[in-house]
């Protein structure tokens, strides 16, 4: 079993789907839900998205470093002690990452392999 939180965040905004992929590959979307991207989105976010997963299973969350607007959200969630993934889209973040001993990811299946 895994599990996923794909995060779509804008400035004033981020919109979540949870979902969870049985081990003979089925996908199951489990809910989504909209938050502003403040702390107290953040906090409403971190318990929202523990509701109702499996237990045992860890959570990545998932998103796209396009900007800065995820900034404070991954901040958030890794002092909390989430599991955070980033999708680097941008050419010269693959370069960043690897000076900073980051792995970037190029696809969000490929964080859920």
């Amino acid at each position: 079993m895994k599990q996923a939180a794909g995060i779509d965040i804008s400035k004033d905004s981020f919109q979540v789907c949870l979902r969870e992929q049985a081990d003979d590959g089925r996908v199951k979307i489990k809910r989504s839900r909209s938050f502003s991207n403040d702390y107290e989105g953040f906090k409403g976010f971190l318990d929202w998205s523990v509701k109702g997963m499996s237990k045992g299973v860890s959570l990545k969350h998932v998103m796209e470093t396009a900007g800065c607007y995820q900034e404070d959200l991954i901040w958030f969630l890794h002092d909390n002690g989430q599991e955070v993934c980033g999708e680097c889209r941008h050419p010269a973040m693959p370069v960043y990452a690897s000076l900073v001993g980051g792995q970037p990811q190029q696809e969000h299946a490929d964080l859920l392999q």
